[in-house]
């Protein structure tokens, strides 16, 4: 079998390949024999053409970018199938009329294309967004507080490696789940009857690439006013450097603070010498002026955009306020406040220097220095400065050394060091939703995925015994057409190494515990893809949780290992199913699986390359992570579970931290007792994940969602042919132009922001703004 096939050279030899006439929803009756002599096309019928590939990877380079966008602001993975189809159907048609083109895609020439774009825009990205992003926090001390990005070769290696691996997970899976037991996997049947009405009714198709193309063009507006920093509103002079930095602004402001005039808000503040109230914008409540959650949340849909609103509202007005109020100190602050106590009563102070001084370290676990070393140290002020670069890096010494009285320099430096292990619950405001209602919405969220993962016993059972299969008679013409178990066996061996050495070499993971990542990672996304074959739903999240639980147990020491290896699990799940629901949709219109198989492994490498290059452009540093602009929650939470699980516990929180995970447990728990129980209500009940989401996001993510969501189900009902006409491609075509044009801002605003000019001294007084 050659790789690549001709596509037909001609509108007579195009119209030999036109789609069947049998619809989606009866193949999906169908038994295998019956599929092979009535629905498959043939080993001659054009499908993965050079012409597919090239523009599947182009299409699927640019979605990628819309899906590390979308994933930074709220954890989430669109899937990019159906909107790679309408939009590579829109532009072979344009070009078609241009005469560029001499033929149309045939209809499993546009599912290759889809298979290449959704492998690029889908399966390399939710690294990047959940463990590239936590270990990035975690990388941050006092002396880099910007954090250390991975190198270039870590990056694109891991996430090409994940990306294969998973694919290539999903081979031994295919002809049980798809051929077999003819599992529905809903968003691979969708994007075959889009193709199939794409090219029955080509009207259709148009009027909703017309409607992608121009709200990708109306969105692409917004990045240009609200993110690039074009105006110059100051110049900031370093005299001693004789250098220039420039401050720069956007046109347009990133929100309004429209709540502010006739809203109250909790709490008070000192301001100015007076105390005074905080107002709804305090507290993150203000209009987001970038539309691209409106965009989301007309996709999410109303149920889940109802109680994101709620766990916003809970936020601010049941939790943020007491959370300022309650002071804890730490068991190390504990300590301090002993130290203090001790070092002020001792009159032989300095006599008794080195000893003190070996105490104070033998505190903090990450500053043991020996007696030795401190009475090695040449004189007092050097004994003080190697012990608080041990105890606090980041902290001044300029303070300590060469001043006379340092018994009082030190104890100002000790009472400093305990103040910092005085804690709230929550710090301020604006960062309420990172630091309390992480801790609540993530319980709940991971107790809802958890249960309704070990729920579904019977399908995890399935799963297992579905692998042996029985392959006592096959068909020959099946062992033409489906992937050969050689390339499963050889391919998931050089992967499966690849992945295990990329994790030992960069993360520190041993050899051991990495394969045993790998072969967990098997194992549950056998699960997570017969999950996706019955429900949609790709327990992703869940197993990355359940992941960082069992590394956190045999690997508590380490952060890195708790993050990465989950990361193989979650990666590889996604990519898995990513990968049957390309290969559903092409069974139900009759495509060859080999061939789309080789279109999903050739559109990794445009994806891996679209999210290494975006996520760089996008998080320069680690500040940018958890700030409004990209709040990254499945990072916040993939980064507090690392903490727990290597910081000593659930005992070294916050008490009400602790207190409010139990309660996140409770009603995670709750959730699902009661879409149990009243599965005809389940539209009305509470969704654990817009609760979630709600609680760790800043309010105006769930505002501008609520907004989205009411907006596309007041249309529906107004309009429902209409709606369900435009509703999908305007929201889609809003997020891939926002997107795309803020990885365009972020490249812009590189180039403005370059270091200090440097300016002779006499210029740089009378430099102005």
């Amino acid at each position: 079998m050659s790789v690549f096939q001709k596509p037909p050279s001609s509108p007579k030899e195009y119209e030999q390949f036109v789609p069947l006439d049998i619809p989606p929803d009866e193949v999906l009756e169908m038994d295998e024999d019956e599929w092979y002599e009535k629905v498959y096309r043939g080993e001659d019928f054009p499908q993965l053409t050079l012409r597919a590939v090239v523009m599947g990877s182009v299409l699927g380079f640019f979605l990628a970018f819309t899906n590390l966008y979308i994933g930074l602001k709220t954890g989430w993975a669109l899937g990019v199938a159906i909107t790679a189809c309408i939009v590579s159907y829109s532009m072979w048609t344009f070009f078609q009329a241009r005469g560029w083109a001499k033929t149309p895609m045939t209809i499993l020439e546009n599912n290759c294309m889809q298979s290449t774009a959704s492998a690029a825009g889908y399966s390399t990205g939710g690294t990047m967004v959940s463990a590239i992003s936590a270990l990035l926090l975690l990388s941050v001390t006092p002396d880099n507080p910007q954090g250390q990005h991975l190198p270039v070769w870590v990056l694109v290696s891991w996430t090409l490696f994940l990306a294969v691996l998973g694919t290539l997970i999903a081979i031994p899976m295919k002809r049980n789940m798809i051929n077999r037991e003819r599992l529905k996997f809903p968003s691979g049947t969708a994007a075959a009857v889009t193709l199939q009405s794409l090219y029955s009714t080509g009207s259709e198709a148009l009027k909703k690439g017309r409607a992608l193309l121009w709200s990708a063009v109306a969105g692409s507006v917004f990045p240009l006013l609200i993110d690039l920093k074009l105006i110059v509103k100051d110049r900031v002079v370093d005299p001693i450097e004789n250098t220039v930095a420039t401050i720069r602004g956007s046109i347009l402001q990133s929100d309004f603070k429209i709540f502010d005039p006739f809203l109250s808000a909790p709490g008070l503040k000192e301001e100015a010498g007076k105390i005074t109230t905080y107002k709804p914008s305090d507290w993150t409540m203000v209009w987001d002026t970038n539309p691209v959650m409106v965009a989301a949340g007309a996709l999410v849909g109303l149920r889940v955009a109802i109680y994101m609103m709620i766990g916003g509202l809970v936020l601010v007005y049941a939790l943020g306020w007491p959370g300022i109020q309650s002071k804890w100190t730490t068991p190390l602050g504990e300590q301090w406040n002993a130290m203090h106590a001790e070092v002020s009563a001792d009159q032989q102070w300095e006599t008794n220097l080195p000893d003190k001084l070996q105490a104070i370290t033998a505190i903090y676990p990450k500053a043991q220095i020996s007696r030795r070393q401190i009475n090695d140290t040449l004189g007092l002020d050097q004994q003080l400065a190697v012990v608080y670069q041990a105890m606090r890096p980041g902290f001044t010494q300029t303070s300590i050394l060469g001043d006379a009285n340092r018994k009082a320099v030190v104890l100002k430096e000790i009472k400093r060091l305990h103040q910092a292990e005085v804690l709230g619950a929550v710090t301020a405001p604006n960062k309420a939703w990172k630091e309390i209602g992480l801790w609540l919405g993530v319980p709940i969220m991971l107790a809802y995925g958890l249960l309704q993962f070990f729920s579904q016993w019977r399908t995890i059972v399935r799963a297992i015994r579905g692998v042996r299969g029985d392959d006592s008679q096959v068909n020959p013409l099946m062992q033409q057409t489906e992937v050969p178990f050689s390339w499963f066996s050889i391919g998931t061996v050089i992967s499966s190494v690849g992945v295990v050495w990329v994790a030992n070499v960069a993360f520190g993971i041993p050899w051991m515990f990495g394969f045993l990542a790998v072969a967990l990672s098997y194992l549950l996304a056998l699960v997570a893809c017969r999950a996706t074959g019955e429900s949609d739903i790709t327990p992703v999240g869940a197993m990355g949780k359940l992941m960082q639980l069992t590394f956190g147990t045999i690997m508590p020491q380490s952060a890195n290992a708790n993050l990465m290896s989950a990361s193989i699990t979650a990666n590889t799940a996604g990519s898995a199913a990513d990968l049957l629901n390309d290969l559903k949709s092409g069974y139900l219109l009759g495509a060859n699986p080999r061939r789309q198989f080789l279109a999903q492994m050739m559109g990794i490498a445009a994806g891996t390359l679209a999210t290494v290059t975006g996520f760089y452009l996008l998080v320069p540093t680690a500040s940018v992570i958890g700030s409004p602009d990209f709040p990254a929650p499945a990072a916040m939470a993939w980064k507090a579970v690392a903490d727990l699980m290597t910081g000593g516990g659930i005992a070294n929180m916050h008490p009400m931290h602790r207190v409010v995970v139990w309660w996140g447990l409770g009603i995670g728990a709750g959730c699902l007792a009661l879409e149990t129980l009243l599965p005809k209500w389940r539209t009305w009940l509470p969704s654990a994940t817009g609760l979630g989401l709600g609680l760790i996001l800043p309010f105006q993510y769930p505002l501008s969602m609520f907004v989205g969501a009411l907006i596309a189900w007041a249309w529906a009902k107004k309009w429902k042919q209409n709606a369900h006409t435009y509703v999908v491609p305007i929201a889609a075509g809003l997020i891939a132009g926002i997107a795309i044009m803020g990885v365009l801002m972020a490249i812009f605003n590189l180039a403005l922001s370059a270091d200090p000019v440097a300016y002779p001294a006499e210029r740089i007084l009378t430099t102005g703004p």
